[in-house]
């Protein structure tokens, strides 16, 4: 059986007629004075595709301010266009004290298979590696 090998990300991004992520797309590190912001991320994540988290945003809408600023000083990425945040990904650290659980993956549905995606993972694997960090699961 001979099968074609399936499209990379930049292939089938220009065969579906999508844009790539655009140069001025930057990828950082949530800092802990931009909890506002990861927080009306996180609660549009959950209303724009409430069937891929273990959340609501009814739920996390009554979660205290002191939960929001501890979860801005872990480990989450965004992907930001000027002043708009697109994307996300965040990580805890897992039972296994090389690895990370990766959770609240998700991508504005006008820029998914733009390759954004890919760039919030390769930011985390990066500052994975960069402390030492071996293994991934997922939440």
């Amino acid at each position: 059986m001979n099968q074609e090998p399936a499209p990379r990300a930049s292939e089938h991004t220009k065969r579906a007629g999508q844009n790539p992520a655009r140069e001025d797309t930057q990828v950082k590190l949530v800092g802990a004075a931009e909890w506002r912001k990861l927080r009306a991320l996180r609660l549009t994540t959950l209303r724009d595709a409430p069937y891929a988290f273990g959340a609501t945003a009814e739920e996390e809408e009554r979660l205290p301010e002191t939960q929001w600023r501890e979860w801005a000083r872990g480990t989450t990425f965004v992907a930001v266009q000027g002043e708009r945040w697109m994307g996300m990904v965040g990580a805890y650290p897992d039972e296994d004290p090389e690895g990370l659980v990766v959770f609240g993956m998700w991508v504005d549905p006008a820029r998914r298979r733009s390759g954004i995606g890919h760039r919030l993972l390769q930011a985390l694997i990066e500052w994975a590696r960069q402390r030492g960090l071996a293994g991934f699961g997922s939440a």
